[in-house]
C-alpha cells in the first residue's frame, strides 16, 4: 500500500531508522506492507521535539492527535500539523474581559484556555502558531469570543462564552469582518482562483450560510481549458458553490440540481495519485477534524462538455 506524508513545518521522515526525505511544503511516498508494523518517525528541522508512531492496518483509527490521515483509497496521506516540541511557557495572547477571561498559551503544546463566572474551557490547539489576536463580536443576540490565529494560514475559530462555553467555528480564512455580524472571506487554490464571500447566521450551537457571494479571477477563461482540466474545472466550481452547469452538456444540465446529492458534500479537489487511474478526479471529504477521505469519479466529454458522471469504486 501507498503511503504520502507531508508536514505544516519542515521535517524529516524516517521508517525503521531509515531516511525517506525532506518534507517542506511538498509530499513524499513509498510503498509500505500495512500487513507488518513500520515504525514512522517525523523529525523537525528546527527546534527540537518529533512523532513516532506505529504504521500498519489500523493507522486510520489510530495515531497521534498531531496527525491527519487521509483514506486515499489504495494508500494514505498522513499530514503533521506541527512536529516540533513545545515544552516552553509561552503566551500567544491574553485578554480580560467583562465576562470571561482569555489566554492563548503554549504549555507543551499550544493551548486556549476561556473562563466566565459559570464555566471553564480549555482545549489544545494542534496549530504552529505563530501569532494570535483575542477579539469579540456580537451575532444572533450572543456575544462572541474569536480567535484570530496565523500558522502559516489563517484560522477563525469562534466561541460561545455566555454559560456552557461551547466551540461553534472553525474555518481557514483570507479576512473576516464583524462589524454587522459574522462574514468571512476564502480565497481558494483553485484554478480559477475562487473568492468566497459569506454572511453566517447563529442557529442554534451552528453557523449556518445566510448569504454567498462566489467569484473568480478576472484570468481565468473557462472557454481556454484542454479537455482532460475540464472535469478538475467542474468539480471546483461545484465545491466553490459556483455556477457548474457551464461545464455540463444540455441533457446534463437538466440534473444539475442533482449533482451535489449525487456527490456528496466534499470540501477539495485532488489528481489521482500514482496507484489509482489518470482519467480519475479525487474528490476530499471531512470526516473529522484529522480524519479525511477520498472518493474518486470520471467524466465522460463531448464537444467539451460533459455528458456522464460516474463513481469509481
Amino acid at each position: 500500500m501507498y503511503f504520502y506524508f507531508s508536514s505544516a513545518t519542515p521535517a524529516g521522515v524516517k521508517l525503521n531508522d531509515k531516511l525517506l526525505g525532506i518534507i517542506d511544503g511538498d509530499v513524499i511516498g513509498c510503498e509500505l506492507d500495512i500487513s507488518k508494523k513500520t515504525l514512522a518517525e517525523i523529525c523537525p528541522l528546527t527546534g527540537i521535539g518529533g512523532i513516532f508512531f506505529v504504521i500498519d492496518k489500523d493507522v486510520f483509527v489510530k495515531t497521534d492527535p498531531r496527525l491527519c490521515v487521509t483514506d486515499l483509497k489504495g494508500g494514505y496521506l498522513i499530514t503533521v500539523n506541527d512536529v516540533t516540541e513545545k515544552n516552553r511557557f509561552k503566551i500567544y495572547a491574553q485578554e480580560k474581559f467583562g465576562d470571561c477571561s482569555v489566554t492563548v498559551f503554549c504549555d507543551n503544546g499550544n493551548k486556549v484556555s476561556v473562563e466566565t463566572a459559570n464555566d471553564f474551557y480549555a482545549e489544545t490547539l494542534n496549530l504552529p502558531i505563530e501569532t494570535c489576536k483575542i477579539k469579540r463580536a456580537y451575532s444572533d443576540n450572543e456575544n462572541l469570543l474569536l480567535l484570530d490565529i496565523f500558522c502559516g494560514k489563517r484560522i477563525l475559530i469562534i466561541y460561545r462564552v455566555s454559560n456552557k462555553i461551547k466551540k461553534l467555528f472553525f474555518k481557514e480564512i483570507a479576512d473576516y469582518d464583524v462589524s454587522y455580524g459574522i462574514k468571512t472571506e476564502e480565497k481558494l487554490k483553485d484554478m480559477a482562483k475562487h473568492k468566497i464571500v459569506c454572511e453566517w447566521a447563529l442557529k442554534g450551537d451552528c453557523f449556518i450560510e445566510k448569504s454567498v457571494s462566489v467569484t473568480c479571477s478576472e484570468k481565468f477563461d473557462r472557454l481556454s481549458l484542454p479537455p482532460h482540466l475540464i472535469p478538475f474545472a467542474f468539480a471546483e466550481e461545484l465545491a466553490a458553490g459556483g455556477d457548474y452547469s457551464f461545464f455540463l452538456s444540455d441533457a446534463l444540465k437538466e440534473h444539475a440540481d442533482k449533482l451535489k446529492g449525487f456527490l456528496g458534500n466534499f470540501i477539495g479537489v485532488m489528481p489521482p495519485p500514482r496507484f489509482r487511474s489518470p482519467e480519475e478526479i479525487g474528490l476530499i471529504y471531512k470526516i473529522s477534524d484529522d480524519r479525511f477521505k477520498v472518493t474518486y469519479i470520471t467524466a465522460e466529454l463531448s464537444g467539451e462538455k460533459i455528458t456522464n458522471i460516474k463513481k469509481s469504486s
